[in-house]
């Protein structure tokens, strides 16, 4: 939680919600969505997802 991230989609899907946004969004293969630092995020997969998480 301290550093922001960076959220990469290698395959599957999901949807998310970032601290203070009331809509969720969807991201698949090759998105990728930023958490800034020191904020909470929901996510759901909405089937098996795999998924990179770059720190800093």
């Amino acid at each position: 939680m301290g550093a922001p991230e960076t959220m990469e989609c290698v395959a599957g899907r999901c949807r998310v919600r970032l601290e203070g946004e009331q809509a969720w969004t969807e991201y698949g293969p090759g998105e990728r969505f930023h958490v800034p630092a020191e904020t909470r995020f929901e996510i759901e997969a909405l089937e098996p997802y795999h998924y990179v998480c770059h720190f800093g």
